[in-house]
This record gives C-alpha cells, structure tokens and sequence, in this order.
C-alpha cells in the first residue's frame, strides 16, 4: 500500500512540473510569436495576452503543490529567537496548521467562485475562453 502511494506521489509530482514547465514554454513562444508579430508585421497576436494571462495562472499554481512538497517557501525567522528551543517543534506545528487552514480557506474560495463563474457564464474579452475550469484548477490545487 505504500508504495502504490509513493508511486502516485511520483506521478502527482511528475504531472505538475510538467504541467508547469509546458504552460511556461508556451507562456515564451506566444511572447515570441506575439513580439516577432508586432515588430516586423505589424500584427500582433490576437488573444495573446488573455492566453498567456491564462497559461501563467496555470504555470505558477500548479507549482504551489511542488514548493509547498519541498518546505521551499520563504521563512522569516522573526520569532525563533523569543521562542524557546523545547517550544520551536510546537511553533512549527502550529505554524503549519494555521497555513494549512488558510490554503483550504482559499481553495474553498476559489471553488466557490468557480461555481459562481459557471453560472454566469463568464469568459475571456476576446477569445470567450470559459474561465470557471481554470479557476476549479485553482481550487484543487490549492
């Protein structure tokens, strides 16, 4: 059993820094296309910025799971020196559940938009790219 859960853990690990580093590629070949079009046809690439608007939300998000994995968040020490050195694995503790609570506070937000965007149906301006899939997205990897 765990190591069927070690191997999904890979997988999950493996899909989102692909999925990661495939929504930047794109994100830098539609900023290519786009400035290669203004400069020297004088077209730029219609949509462009909604797609990489859309390609960053995807980009930066699905690495949240990747950085929050690997303890690669920033830490500011500002009260490890009033905190005694028995304490500091309580600190830590609570520090991570109060975090915890907050990222399934947001997740839950987002999902609640998500569901609202669904319902209205809203869309991008200009390429009317439904927006609530990305935001559920969002939610599940928050």
């Amino acid at each position: 059993m765990i190591k069927a859960i070690a191997r999904v853990g890979r997988w999950g690990r493996m899909a989102l820094t692909q999925l990661s580093l495939w929504s930047l590629c794109a994100i830098v070949v539609l900023m290519v296309v786009d400035v290669v079009g203004r400069k020297l046809f004088d077209r730029p690439l219609l949509g462009g910025v909604e797609l990489v608007e859309q390609l960053l939300l995807v980009s930066v998000y699905a690495a949240i799971p990747l950085v929050s994995r690997a303890r690669g968040h920033i830490n500011i020490e500002l009260f490890d020196t009033f905190v005694p050195a028995r304490l500091q694995s309580w600190r830590h503790a609570l520090g991570e559940a109060f975090c915890g609570v907050l990222m399934v506070a947001c997740a839950w937000l987002v999902a609640h938009h998500a569901v609202d965007t669904h319902q209205n149906g809203d869309t991008t301006t200009l390429l009317r790219i439904s927006l609530w899939p990305l935001e559920a997205l969002v939610a599940v990897l928050l």
